[in-house]
């Protein structure tokens, strides 16, 4: 068996071992006043569980070890139960000052037993500009919002209620972003581990800014119900 120890048993292969820790990590009952369970030799999984995946297969990826664990060492595993049914492992951390006592992570994310556990610097990225420039957007709906929060569908004229309308970018998404990190930043940026910014470069200067400050200039927007919108994006 090349996984051995995942939560008491051994597997041949990757998916084998998420799977079975992803069916007992989401048996945990969520407790009836608190969203968080903080682990210990008693509850379903075992505090000495995860520091054994934390000692054993704890991913090597410089970028993801720096951006979640600050070079310090996380203690109080345990798990955070998410409003839309997601189940994440949590830690603290004393490196962290940021205020949050339980710091959540996807187990996939930082253990290889169940994936590769590398950044993927595209994706994030993706990820990185969409939050960047989502108050953008956000301003753009508000301008025609009515009182009762209710928006005309800028193709099939309808009205639907704000939360059930897309904001489609007419230049795609894709395109701007590709523009700015192609000719106008000039190289790759790298975001933190939360896709929340991109970091400062020491020879270009505050990256999230010239992004948002680029998109802001060139895009463009259609307000969309959910039909048009994917109509639109699709065909």
């Amino acid at each position: 068996m090349k996984y051995k120890n995942i939560l008491g048993k051994d597997f041949n292969t990757k998916r084998e071992a998420k799977k079975y820790f992803k069916s007992v990590l989401y048996s945990i009952k969520k407790p009836s006043d608190s969203k968080y369970l903080t682990f210990t030799e008693d509850t379903l999984i075992k505090r000495s569980q995860i520091v054994f995946l934390y000692e054993n297969y704890l991913t090597k990826d410089e970028i993801i070890l720096r951006d979640v664990f600050r070079g310090d060492t996380p203690y109080d595993w345990g798990c955070l139960f998410l409003s839309n049914g997601v189940i994440n492992l949590t830690f603290r951390l004393d490196a962290r000052v940021d205020g949050r006592k339980s710091i959540p992570i996807s187990p996939w994310r930082i253990f290889t037993c169940f994936a590769s556990a590398v950044k993927n610097n595209f994706l994030d990225n993706k990820k990185t500009a969409r939050r960047l420039v989502s108050h953008q957007r956000y301003q753009f709906l508000k301008k025609f919002l009515r009182e009762d929060k209710y928006v005309d569908c800028d193709h099939c004229e309808n009205t639907f209620n704000s939360k059930d309308i897309d904001i489609h970018h007419v230049i795609p998404f894709n395109d701007i972003y590709n523009e700015w990190e192609t000719n106008v930043w000039g190289e790759t940026p790298s975001s933190d581990s939360s896709c929340s910014f991109f970091y400062v470069s020491p020879t270009k200067g505050d990256a999230s800014k010239s992004w948002s400050d680029f998109h802001l200039n060139v895009a463009s927007y259609q307000k969309l119900c959910k039909t048009c919108h994917a109509k639109e994006t699709h065909g």
